[in-house]
C-alpha cells in the first residue's frame, strides 16, 4: 500500500490548507489598510505642514519668506487646505485659489497677504 494516503491524512491537508488561505486573505486585507492609513497621515502631515508654515509667516509680519517641499497634490482655497480627504485650517486669507500644488514651493508674506509660487 505505498504510495496511498488515508482518508483522515487527507482530511488534515484539507484543514490546513483551509486555515492558511484563511490567515493569508486577512493578512492582504490588512496590509490594504495599513496602506491606507499611511497615505493618510502622510496627506495630514503636508497638509499640516503647508498650514503651519503659512501661520508662521503671517506671525512674522510682512516681508518673511519661506520655502517648503510638499509631497503630496494640495487644494487650497481662502482659508482652507484640502489633500485627499483630509483639511487643515489657517489663519490668514491667502492671495487666490491653488489646485494641486506639490513640488518646492515659495512662500511669502506680503502686507498681512500670503503669497504662493510654485517654483518645481
Amino acid at each position: 500500500m505505498k504510495g496511498y494516503i488515508s482518508l483522515e491524512g487527507l482530511i488534515i491537508i484539507c484543514v490546513l490548507f483551509l486555515i492558511f488561505v484563511v490567515f493569508s486573505i486577512g493578512l492582504i486585507q490588512n496590509q490594504s489598510h495599513i496602506s491606507r492609513t499611511r497615505d493618510l497621515i502622510d496627506m495630514k502631515s503636508s497638509c499640516d505642514r503647508l498650514s503651519n508654515e503659512i501661520n508662521s509667516l503671517y506671525v512674522l509680519g510682512s516681508g518673511s519668506e519661506s520655502k517648503l517641499i510638499i509631497g503630496n497634490e494640495i487644494f487650497i482655497s481662502d482659508r482652507s487646505l484640502h489633500s485627499g480627504d483630509i483639511l487643515c485650517d489657517t489663519c490668514c486669507n491667502l492671495s487666490s485659489t491653488y489646485t494641486n500644488i506639490s513640488g518646492i514651493i515659495k512662500l511669502r508674506n506680503d502686507n498681512g497677504n500670503i503669497i504662493l509660487e510654485v517654483i518645481s
